[in-house]
C-alpha cells in the first residue's frame, strides 16, 4: 500500500526562487526561477491540511522567502488563522541591505509569531552571499529578541577565514585549503547527490555501476516519509529529500492509485519495478550512478521528457526544466 496517511514534521517552500545559485541546491533554486510565491488562501488550506494529518507545527523555507517581505507576511499571517506555529523561517541573507532595513523586517515578522531564523552559511551560500549580510542579520535578530541559529554552524570559522564582506568563489576557498577542500564539503554537509549537486559533484564521487546499485530492491522508505517532508508554492508534497517527486494536497491521507501515480507506487513498492518500466519505454541506464536516488532522477527525467504531462507526480515541471538547463550548461 502507498500513501501518506500521518505527518509530524516539515516545511513551507513559498517559493522556488532565490538570489543564489548554490552548488548543493537540491530543488535547483536559482534567481532564474519562476517568481510566483505562494498564495494566502493556499499557505492557510496546507497549514490546515497537514495539521489534520499530525504536523503540529511547521517552518518556512524556499527558494528564498524574504525575496517578497509582503507575501511572506500574508503567509505567517495564515499560518495564525490556522493556529500553526511556525518553527522558524529559513534564509540565505541575501535580503539584507542595512542594519536598520534588517531590523525592521525582523521586528515585522516577529509581531507575526516567528521566534527563530535560520541562517544557511556554508562556503555554497558564500559564494553569493557576503558572511557581512548574515552577521547584520544576527545583529537585528539579537535587538528584535528573535534567536538566529546557523545551518551549518561548523562552516563558521572557514567563512571567517576570507574577508567576511564580500561573496568568495570555489577558487578562493581552494586556494586557502587545498584543492580537495570543495570535494569535502559534500560529506561535510551531508548532501543529497540530486538537483545542481550532481553537476557541482559530478568528479568528486564515485559511481556504482547500474546492475549493483545497492538497496534497488527496498522499498524508499522516503516516500512514507513522515518528517521533514516539504509541501510547495503549488500545495504539492514532496517526500523528504525527493525533488521533482510531488503529489496534490488532495492525494495526502488516501492510497494511491497506481494507475494515477505509476512513479510513486513503484519506488513505494520495489524501486526495481520502475527501471523495468523505464526500460520498455526505451530508457537505456547509462554504465554507473552515484546510488539509487541518482538514478531515479534520471529515469524520472527521461519519462517527463518523453511523455510529457502523463505523470502527475512529476511536478513541479519547472524543476525538470531547470534540471536540462543546468545540464546543457554543462555539456556546452
Amino acid at each position: 500500500m502507498a500513501g501518506i496517511f500521518k505527518l509530524t514534521a516539515g516545511g513551507l517552500m513559498v517559493n522556488y526562487r532565490c538570489a543564489a545559485r548554490c552548488g548543493h541546491c537540491l530543488y535547483l533554486c536559482s534567481p532564474q526561477r519562476e517568481t510566483e510565491y505562494i498564495a494566502p488562501d493556499l499557505a492557510e488550506a496546507v497549514f490546515r491540511r497537514v495539521k489534520a494529518l499530525g504536523t503540529p507545527s511547521m517552518h518556512i523555507s524556499g527558494g528564498e522567502p524574504f525575496l517578497d517581505e509582503e507575501a511572506l507576511c500574508a503567509v505567517l499571517r495564515a499560518a495564525q488563522r490556522a493556529e500553526m506555529p511556525i518553527d522558524y523561517v529559513e534564509t540565505s541573507s541575501s535580503f539584507v541591505t542595512t542594519p536598520e532595513a534588517a531590523l525592521r523586517t525582523v521586528r515585522r515578522v516577529r509581531a507575526l509569531g516567528v521566534r527563530t531564523l535560520s541562517l544557511s552559511i556554508s562556503p555554497y551560500h558564500n559564494e553569493f552571499v557576503a558572511l557581512d549580510k548574515v552577521l547584520t542579520l544576527v545583529g537585528a535578530c539579537r535587538e528584535a529578541d528573535v534567536t538566529a541559529s546557523f545551518w551549518i554552524d561548523e562552516f563558521f570559522p572557514d567563512l571567517t577565514s576570507l574577508p567576511t564582506g564580500a561573496p568568495h568563489r570555489r577558487q578562493e576557498y581552494e586556494a586557502l585549503f587545498g584543492r580537495g577542500y570543495w570535494a569535502q564539503l559534500r560529506p561535510r554537509h551531508g548532501l543529497r547527490m540530486l538537483g545542481r549537486a550532481l553537476f557541482t559533484h559530478e568528479k568528486d564521487m564515485p559511481t556504482v555501476p547500474a546492475a549493483r546499485i545497492p538497496h534497488m530492491s527496498r522499498p524508499c522508505a522516503e516516500l512514507g516519509g513522515r518528517s521533514h517532508y516539504h509541501i510547495d508554492l503549488y500545495g504539492r508534497y514532496i517526500p523528504p529529500g525527493c525533488p521533482g517527486l510531488s503529489l496534490p494536497l488532495t492525494a495526502l491521507g488516501q492510497e494511491l492509485d497506481p494507475r494515477v501515480y505509476p512513479v510513486y507506487t513503484r519506488l513505494a513498492q520495489d524501486p526495481r519495478s520502475l527501471l523495468e518500466y523505464c526500460k520498455a519505454r526505451g530508457f537505456a541506464p547509462r554504465g554507473s550512478y552515484y546510488n539509487r536516488c541518482h538514478l531515479c532522477q534520471e529515469m524520472r527525467l527521461f519519462l517527463y521528457e518523453t511523455e510529457p504531462g502523463a505523470y502527475p507526480e512529476l511536478q513541479p515541471a519547472s524543476f525538470y526544466e531547470a534540471l536540462l538547463a543546468e545540464r546543457g550548461a554543462v555539456s556546452g
